[in-house]
């Protein structure tokens, strides 16, 4: 009973507050190249995890 209480007056301060809601944005393409300036281990990782996936099939 008192961890559902606590609970309940946790929400309270989410609930009063007034906030507006983010405005969504569509999104855009992104170049490879970009990606790549951007994080190149993250377009090496993704590559290599790409290519041992399809070793297996």
């Amino acid at each position: 009973m008192l961890g559902a209480d606590l609970i309940s007056l946790a929400i309270v301060p989410i609930v009063i507050t007034a906030q507006r809601a983010p405005e969504i944005e569509l999104p855009r393409k992104v170049r490879y190249r970009d990606l790549y300036e951007n994080s190149p281990l993250g377009v090496v990782a993704a590559t290599a995890r790409l290519a041992a996936g399809r070793e297996r099939d």
